[in-house]
């Protein structure tokens, strides 16, 4: 019984730290996408490497609420309306929008940038023209594909090196594009960051052919424009910010450039992740401490269950003993098939009552060992009268058989 006892304390510890284990693991929640341009999608297509960089600056602002109703928790976008935005102390990106911006967003915007704030609008077919239109921008995204003869493995993956000297471009040489666009630039308080080169053209029946006609580069891909007392910084190809491209070429010098006038003299950074067509939600998922994989967790239950059966059951020792007997088996079976070159192994005498009454005691020494000699010796007392009766009937029986004969 104590045994018993023991094993079922060692088995509600292990369930106890079991459970424990995986309870700090959906502490830990994972926020994912495969939305392209989204700071919440980790794989090629997505910006969340720029959106660490801010965070790990201390600047990155949340744009996400959950909105909780009984057991079910759903996540939400914050619109530009409900960012707590400061012109003199925030920083606001827009990364590829592709959902058309409202006239309260253009209120919003307007009211931020031309008060000291900084706004940051990567765009390339002209999604973020009606905004730039309602803050009283000069500048437009041309809508048209840029292609160069400076590219690197197609035309549409032009290579920029014209740059102007400003904090964007420092330490850059050439950046890769991916199907950009252009900007038109009139106004005077434009300024051109980077160009593409002489050799490049607007795509503008889509034929990717340079037609007679089409106009011809170098045009705008990077402008610093002043609305108000603020700075607006655009970007006619978002593609070139994104996981998989900031690896090519000087892009990554770029993305850390942007962070770092994007966090100049500001305490919060807020990517608006509201004007974006979301092919699949925002999901929230748990993550387990150290990375451990799918695989190594179910290895982690495997084992913790095989514990509890054996400390809790005997079923793990049937088990091994149907093992070892079918092992034996077997190797008998191998035996008598083959023949055994092994001589036989003599048998063991048999253990004497008072050998086996040892036995037991030492196994189990609460037992008292006087009671069980009494109760041996019992047994075998009982056992020998009722040998003598059976002897005693079987030679009743001969000898009425005997007289029957006769």
């Amino acid at each position: 019984m104590r045994r018993r006892l023991r094993r079922v304390y060692v088995a509600l510890a292990l369930m106890m730290a079991t459970v424990g284990l995986f309870l700090i693991a959906m502490l830990s929640p994972v926020l994912s996408t495969t939305t392209d341009f989204s700071i919440y999608n980790s794989g090629w297509n997505g910006t969340s490497d720029l959106a660490v960089s801010t965070y790990e600056l201390g600047n990155f602002a949340p744009t996400l609420a959950t909105l909780a109703s009984g057991t079910d928790v759903t996540i939400v976008h914050l619109s530009l309306q409900e960012l707590d935005l400061n012109p003199t102390t925030d920083t606001l990106m827009i990364l590829g929008p592709s959902r058309a911006f409202s006239t309260s967003d253009g209120d919003v915007v307007r009211n931020f940038v031309t008060k000291g704030g900084v706004v940051v609008l990567a765009d390339d077919f002209g999604t973020g023209n009606g905004l730039l239109e309602m803050i009283g921008s000069k500048s437009r995204f041309s809508g048209k594909l840029l292609m160069d003869l400076s590219f690197d493995r197609r035309p549409e993956f032009s290579v920029c090196f014209n740059f102007a000297d400003d904090p964007l471009t420092v330490d850059l040489s050439r950046i890769l594009l991916n199907h950009p666009s252009s900007i038109t630039v009139d106004a005077p308080n434009a300024s051109v960051i980077a160009e593409s080169s002489i050799a490049s053209w607007l795509d503008s029946d889509g034929d990717s052919a340079r037609d007679v006609g089409e106009p011809k580069g170098p045009f705008p891909i990077i402008v610093k424009e002043r609305v108000g007392t603020g700075t607006l910084i655009l970007l006619s190809d978002p593609s070139a910010l994104i996981n998989g491209m900031v690896t090519q070429l000087d892009n990554g010098i770029l993305a850390s450039n942007l962070v770092s006038v994007a966090c100049d003299h500001r305490t919060s950074v807020f990517f608006d992740e509201n004007h974006r067509a979301y092919f699949d939600p925002v999901a929230a998922t748990t993550q387990i401490t150290g990375e451990l994989s799918f695989i190594n967790k179910m290895h982690l239950l495997g084992v913790a269950f095989v514990l509890l059966l054996w400390v809790s059951t005997d079923l793990m020792d049937r088990a091994f003993l149907q093992i070892l007997g079918l092992y034996r088996r077997f190797r008998r079976a191998i035996l008598r098939l083959f023949g055994s070159r092994h001589p036989e192994v003599e048998s063991r005498p048999a253990k004497t009552p008072e050998q086996l009454l040892r036995e037991v005691s030492d196994k189990h020494p609460e037992w008292r060992l006087g009671l069980l000699r009494h109760v041996i010796a019992e047994r075998e007392r009982h056992s020998g009268y009722i040998k003598k009766v059976g002897e005693r009937a079987q030679s009743e029986d001969a000898y009425v058989h005997h007289e029957a004969i006769d």
